[in-house]
């Protein structure tokens, strides 16, 4: 039991946790109608290519807009520091789905 939380313990040592905080609106120039409830999501980007597969993107947070597409994101992600001594913080970013 001590050899598990001591292992959980260093694993935790080294992960870079970031948190984000996305205010903003969302505009449909043609139709107005179209600016509620858009879903909004805020990812952490960990890997791209192939590595995609082995370590996919994290999601942080999720919100739809309101009638006037204005919209409150937040959210929270952490990263494991693959080689020690260099820090890999959470790369956020915001996808849109209309």
């Amino acid at each position: 039991m001590v050899f598990l939380l001591l292992c959980v313990l260093i694993h935790l040592s080294f992960a870079e946790k970031g948190c984000v905080w996305v205010v903003g609106r969302v505009q449909c120039e043609r139709d107005s109608a179209k600016n509620l409830n858009v879903e909004l999501r805020v990812w952490d980007r960990d890997a791209t290519g192939l590595l995609q597969f082995i370590d996919p993107d994290d999601l942080m947070g999720v919100t739809f807009s309101s009638e006037d597409g204005r919209f409150q994101l937040d959210g929270c992600g952490d990263d494991f520091d693959w080689i020690p001594g260099l820090s890999n913080k959470p790369e956020p970013y915001v996808e849109v789905f209309t």
